[in-house]
């Protein structure tokens, strides 16, 4: 292994990042979008500020997905002239390893925020506003943490599916 595909490891993990927490928020833009178009009233300016929170969502994907998919060139970038490393671990084994983390830290980061927005639902009841919000995004983080720290190993087989799909090169015909 070398310097150039530690770093391109490095990059499709910090690419995973980004999409694990775009997906985690999209599931709350989602209930305030259908809360939303549920109100006979509509407030003035609501549509413009649900929009606004989604912005995040769609530019995780993009950013997640670039530093993911494009990683290999990313690195072949940054580390121009690769010198060897001493790991005795193969790339997915590596990757594995790496997924598992950012579970840990996604599961990590939000069960505190949920245990605070529940004591915030239980302390002001219906008072509380964008609390439900706030509780499906971070149950969701929750969840999608789990999803990567117990499933490792298909994650990496599935982001490798994703990554060489449409790449096979077909051979060319033979001529008779």
């Amino acid at each position: 292994m070398n310097t150039r595909e530690l770093s391109s490891i490095a990059i499709k993990i910090t690419g995973i990042v980004f999409l694990a927490s775009a997906a985690a928020a999209l599931a709350p833009f989602l209930i305030s979008v259908y809360k939303l178009l549920g109100e006979h009233s509509a407030r003035s300016g609501s549509m413009e500020l649900y929009l606004f929170s989604f912005r995040q969502s769609p530019a995780g994907f993009v950013v997640g997905s670039i530093l993911f998919f494009k990683g290999d060139r990313i690195a072949a970038f940054m580390v121009r002239e690769p010198s060897d490393v001493s790991i005795d671990a193969d790339a997915n084994s590596l990757m594995s390893v790496g997924v598992a983390i950012v579970g840990v830290y996604l599961i990590a980061t939000a069960i505190p925020r949920v245990v605070y927005q529940a004591s915030i639902l239980i302390l002001r009841g219906a008072a509380a506003r964008n609390v439900f919000e706030a509780m499906i995004l971070f149950i969701s983080q929750v969840i999608i943490g789990l999803w990567l720290f117990l499933g490792n190993e298909r994650v990496v087989r599935l982001f490798k599916q994703a990554r060489e799909a449409g790449w096979k090169q077909e051979s060319p015909p033979e001529d008779n």
